[in-house]
């Protein structure tokens, strides 16, 4: 593929002179869990590439691309290029906000689209990957490297002791709401926007012998100062918690999980742990 355009005139180029000739080199992008393990196309379907005047911060072009995927730019010594990546854009949970050539780097956003008609109420986000790298002109030779990594964080809730004995109620009688978090995330890897929360989907499952209601891991926005869990019985606030049993925030991180437990029985107690991306195992018992 190549990315024509990059500087926003094109002057003659001979041999005597070269300062305004074009120059290629090559770039790849390349995802990376919070580990430093190198992830696959599996993890990261799609890349979508923004390519700025490295001065201006002004927009010159998109490209769609694939991790792995060699990328030829045609450039010129006098312009610095400026490229942001993103992955997985496609999974239809969030909206870019519309970039065309000339946009600034500042418009940039991605915003989660709402899940209900509510507005507050936020689709959980596609596991969203980010990067940037400058090349300045100096640098426009051989190839480069973009790297990109999670933006999202993630979260599983067991609420423990729910239901009550005899109960006829269902799964879609008890609902959990998580708030807040920012609604956007630009193009720096700032999240910000309108505050919302997300109603995660969850059932009932049986547990050494016990019956606990349980919502898988699902993506979030990051929010490491802390977010409110509310558990709700047929419409009946029953808890609403934001700290765990040793008073530490219930905080959501870049390329984490963060597992909850909430015990009903008696007084209310939380506790929580914070694993690798996708490792619920140290968060099925505390």
């Amino acid at each position: 593929m190549t990315l024509l355009g990059v500087a926003f005139s094109i002057t003659s180029c001979i041999r005597e002179d070269r300062s305004d000739c074009m120059t290629e080199f090559t770039f790849t992008v390349k995802a990376y869990g919070s580990s430093g393990a190198e992830l696959t196309s599996e993890e990261v379907g799609d890349v979508r590439l923004f390519v700025f005047n490295g001065s201006t911060l002004r927009l010159v072009e998109c490209i769609n691309t694939h991790i792995g995927e060699v990328v030829t730019i045609s450039s010129f010594f006098n312009e610095d290029i400026h490229i942001v990546g993103w992955g997985n854009l496609e999974g239809g949970a969030e909206k870019c906000a519309e970039m065309i050539p000339g946009s600034h780097k500042n418009q940039g956003k991605i915003s989660l689209l709402p899940f209900t008609r509510g507005a507050y109420c936020a689709c959980t986000p596609d596991d969203l990957f980010r990067g940037e790298i400058s090349v300045f002109k100096s640098e426009q030779e051989g190839n480069k490297i973009i790297p990109i990594k999670r933006e999202v964080g993630s979260m599983r809730i067991t609420v423990r002791s729910l239901k009550l004995p005899g109960s006829t109620l269902q799964d879609e009688d008890f609902r959990i709401l998580v708030k807040e978090t920012g609604s956007l995330i630009d193009f720096y890897g700032t999240v910000k926007g309108d505050k919302i929360y997300y109603s995660p989907l969850g059932s009932f499952v049986t547990n050494a012998g016990r019956e606990e209601y349980y919502t898988p891991p699902f993506n979030m926005l990051p929010e490491p100062e802390g977010v409110t869990v509310e558990v709700y019985r047929d419409g009946q606030l029953l808890a609403s918690v934001s700290k765990d049993k040793l008073n530490n925030p219930i905080a959501v991180n870049k390329d984490l999980l963060t597992n909850v437990v909430i015990d009903l029985s008696g007084s209310v107690s939380v506790t929580m742990s914070i694993t690798e991306w996708g490792n619920e195992q140290m968060g099925k018992e505390f």
